[in-house]
């Protein structure tokens, strides 16, 4: 049997798609190769896997936690490089016959198949150049001359692994983006050709509609600036507005203790209709979910957007910017806006036209279909084999600098 190392960084407290990926593709390797699952920290497969009903026995998989297997030189010189894990993992990469990142572009010492996961929080250049159009990001985990260290120290050092960038335009890798968004963005920014978009899978199974639905608006995701839950709150005021109707705003995610999450409650002390969930889980979501009619969405750089294609399995109609990855998932133009009065008129539209409101209630629910877990599986068994057998992946990367 051949033998495969699966590297993933490290999983939060609450599994998402892009998560609990690496432990479907573990499911299915195990008993097909001699896995090896590679993290920075430790991981308990046994808990994760009753937790999640992955079948994954932890005894029959060899785990590295990559922090442990550093040697004191990779300890030292990949915390100035920032590069401990693509050290250890160019290690022991070369006793594999096959490698696979599910966490962005990493050095393995030899050609391997990189599934690309949140690149923007990993690739602060990318993101720079994509999102902000600026030399300097606004914020960094350390101060930026650390940071500037750093890439040039593994760009110039000889022995330092390659830099992100510098492994997806190496023509002997095979990088997986997670979107047709993310695909076109980095062909443009780095001249490459990557393969088909591969979408992560979601966990999400919907309850039972409640008929009729209610007339109000959900947001599910992260509770921070770059989401612009502000424009969210301003355009379902203005659609109140025009419409005359109560519709009340849901919005779900965690509210940390920052200034802005701070005058977010304020606002919504102020506007009774605004209403803030925190996190919500499991049945929690299901049944929010469940009564709710309309999402909105704002982030016009989202890579691929898991809670939109909630909404879809669940049947509630998502208003989605026209750029980045959630059109992509939404897949309508009659529901995608360029500016904030475009998705006003949507929500307008959606709030006065019942017929309207009707038929995109049951193309949202077809639409989801396409990101149901069965899809899913069949979508990753069919590449995992191709991996396995040394085939060429669906729009296989080929170097065109």
């Amino acid at each position: 049997m051949k033998k495969v190392l699966l590297y993933f960084g490290g999983f939060s407290e609450t599994i998402g798609g892009s998560e609990w990926m690496p432990l479907l593709f573990a499911e299915w390797l195990q008993p097909r190769c001699r896995l090896t699952f590679a993290t920075n920290t430790s991981v308990d497969f046994g808990k994760l896997a009753q937790a999640y009903g992955i079948r994954v026995d932890p005894a029959r998989m060899e785990c590295l936690v990559l922090k442990n297997e550093a040697t004191a030189f990779e300890r030292v010189v990949g915390r100035a490089a920032g590069c401990t894990a693509d050290l250890v993992l160019r290690r022991f990469g070369k006793r594999f016959d096959i490698c696979i990142s599910c966490h962005n572009p990493r050095d393995f010492g030899r050609p391997a198949v990189c599934f690309l996961h949140m690149l923007y929080a990993h690739d602060p250049v990318f993101a720079i150049r994509c999102n902000n159009h600026e030399w300097f990001p606004a914020r960094f985990s350390a101060p930026w001359w650390i940071f500037w260290i750093r890439r040039f120290a593994r760009r110039f050092v000889p022995g330092l692994p390659r830099r992100p960038d510098r492994v997806l335009v190496d023509s002997r890798e095979t990088i997986v983006p997670n979107s047709n968004f993310v695909k076109q963005t980095l062909e443009k920014v780095y001249g490459i050709h990557l393969t088909d978009a591969f979408y992560p899978p979601t966990l999400f199974s919907p309850l039972a509609e409640a008929v009729p639905r209610d007339r109000n608006i959900v947001y599910i995701g992260r509770i921070h600036e770059e989401k612009g839950i502000d424009t969210i709150i301003d355009t379902v005021a203005e659609a109140r507005r025009r419409t005359g109707q109560a519709t009340e705003l849901y919005l779900a995610g965690v509210l940390s203790a920052t200034p802005y999450c701070e005058r977010l409650k304020a606002r919504a002390a102020r506007c009774p209709w605004i209403h803030l969930l925190g996190g919500v889980y499991g049945r929690a979501k299901q049944e929010l979910l469940a009564v709710h009619g309309f999402a909105i969405h704002v982030e016009r750089t989202e890579a691929f957007g898991i809670s939109i294609t909630e909404y879809l399995k669940a049947g509630v109609v998502p208003v989605v910017p026209d750029s980045g990855g959630a059109c992509e998932i939404v897949s309508d133009t009659d529901l995608s806006y360029a500016t904030p009065a475009e998705a006003v008129a949507i929500l307008t539209r959606l709030l006065t036209d019942p017929a309207f409101c009707a038929a995109k209630q049951v193309s949202c629910k077809a639409r989801g279909e396409r990101f149901t877990v069965d899809a899913y599986r069949a979508r990753q068994d069919a590449w995992l084999a191709r991996i396995l057998a040394g085939q060429p992946l669906p729009g296989t990367l080929q170097h065109t600098c």
